[in-house]
């Protein structure tokens, strides 16, 4: 049976600059390795920045694998797609 979280989601981003928070509905329970959300971002990064879904903790959003985001790898107002690989986020674009 496929679990409902198995979609894509999408929120709006309500944190600061750096620090994405997001409320997702339905609510996940918990993070899954391979859940894919969408956020509208409020701010442009200015390096390593989180990303905090339904108040679950905040997870580092990275690229390639590994990299701290560089300033304006996010920018205000970017429609972010990112997938959770069991630790961090992997931004996607």
């Amino acid at each position: 049976m496929a679990s409902k979280f198995s979609s894509a989601m999408y929120a709006a981003d309500v944190g600061s600059t750096d620090t994405y928070v997001i409320t997702l509905s339905p609510v996940p329970s918990a993070y899954s390795t391979g859940m894919v959300v969408f956020f509208k971002a409020a701010t442009a990064n200015t390096g390593a920045a989180t990303l905090n879904v339904n108040s679950l903790g905040a997870k580092t959003i990275v690229k390639n694998g590994a990299t701290t985001l560089a300033d304006n790898d996010i920018n205000a107002t970017q429609v972010v797609c990112v997938i959770y690989d069991g630790t961090n986020f992997q931004l996607i674009r």
